[in-house]
């Protein structure tokens, strides 16, 4: 609904030549009735909040400990929700199926088709195109410090998957081997740095970007169970999570 909201309000050039797409000024109101979002506390603004946005690889609803606390693979998150998130959002759908559609669309604020996309044969090689606005190139326009902290498993965020990078200010990836390892503590451990580094003066925009849950899966708790790919996989959301958390609580 989002990304229909911002192509109605300002539909990409191509489209609106090839299509005759008008702008629509109804499209902010229609999603803000359709959306279900709550409203925002008197007296809101922006800038008296840092904004961080984290983000996990390949991480299924249905083995979240939101879907099965039985689980336990979330529990920092489940925590966060219950204990300090003023807005928790049970429905949510991706972009798309593929890290580059995925990320290119939340970044410019659209949906993939309407994303200055530019894809390659294969459906994960491309690049956002430089005349995409994205979300830190407007929170740098409006003086915030913005940072990308995140992986670059198998050089893909330099080689294959790229213009993620318009409008930070700096951008520290981290880049493992052939198995991810200890690569999401890396990025805590380097995010939790930045964010004592350039927050004492300026407002900050944060992406970071955990990588864990990816295949190949791993085996990381010997209390856990781990002879099966969904076994392993649960260890590493798990893994990931608790690198979130120590975000969260720093």
């Amino acid at each position: 609904v989002l990304g229909s909201a911002v192509l109605a309000a300002r539909p990409p050039r191509a489209l609106a030549v090839s299509e005759g797409v008008a702008p629509d000024d109804d499209a902010a109101a229609r999603f803000a009735r359709h959306s279900g979002l709550p409203p925002l506390p008197e007296g809101f603004r922006l800038t008296d909040y840092d904004v961080l946005m984290i983000t996990s690889e390949a991480t299924r609803w249905d083995q979240t400990s939101f879907a099965d606390p039985g689980l336990d693979t979330t529990p920092e998150l489940l925590a966060w929700a219950g204990r300090r998130a003023p807005f928790v959002f049970s429905q949510a759908w991706s972009p798309g199926c593929g890290t580059l559609q995925s990320l290119a669309a939340t970044h410019s604020m659209a949906t993939p088709s309407g994303a200055a996309l530019r894809l390659e044969r294969k459906v994960w090689l491309g690049e956002l195109l430089e005349e995409a606005e994205t979300v830190a190139e407007v929170f740098r326009t409006g003086g915030y410090r913005t940072l990308w902290v995140g992986h670059d498993f198998r050089g893909h965020f330099e080689e294959n998957i790229l213009g993620l990078e318009q409008g930070f200010d700096l951008k520290d990836l981290v880049r493992p081997g052939d198995r991810l390892g200890d690569t999401d503590r890396h990025i805590a451990d380097r995010a939790i740095a930045h964010l004592d580094r350039l927050g004492t003066k300026d407002r900050i925009f944060g992406w970071f970007f955990f990588a864990s849950p990816h295949s190949p899966y791993e085996a990381r708790y010997p209390d856990r169970p781990g002879a099966t790919p969904l076994q392993r996989y649960r260890q590493d959301l798990h893994y990931a999570d608790a690198q979130m958390g120590r975000v969260l609580r720093h």
